[in-house]
This record gives C-alpha cells, structure tokens and sequence, in this order.
C-alpha cells in the first residue's frame, strides 16, 4: 500500500470513528449554521479585517482562496 493509500484509510477510519461517536460536528454547516449562502461574504469579510494573518502565509491569499476553504469547510462529511 502506497502513503496515499494509506493516507485516504486513515482518515475513512477517522471519519468513521467521529461518526460513530458522534462527538464532533460535520463542519460548519452543523457546528454554526454556516450555508453555502454565507461562504461569499465570509471570505470578503475575512480578507478585510484579517490583513495581519493574512500577511504572514508564505503566498498571497486571495478572496477565491479563502472561500474555497469555507467551502471545504461546511461539511466534514455527508450525514
């Protein structure tokens, strides 16, 4: 088994286990209610008043980038 392979059954079993447990949220959407509809002006309000921690990644951080992570974000997995 490859470090990929291995890397993807690990966190099927991660996800497993938290659902199992059903101790942690399945991201955003659960945790606070965020949608798809709030990713835009999460990520325009991000990049307007987090310009400290934004400054100090080692490559830019655009609006685009921050949003997709929102979208990432919103769902750990699916129910």
């Amino acid at each position: 088994v490859g470090d990929r392979e291995a890397a993807d059954a690990a966190r099927a079993q991660y996800v497993q286990l938290q659902r199992d447990l059903n101790v942690l949220p399945s991201g955003l959407n659960e945790l606070a209610g965020v949608t798809e509809a709030d990713v835009d002006r999460l990520a325009e309000r991000t990049v307007e008043s987090q310009q400290r921690l934004l400054r100090c990644n080692p490559r830019p951080v655009t609006e685009d980038d921050v949003r997709e992570v929102f979208l990432d974000a919103l769902h750990n997995w699916e129910a």
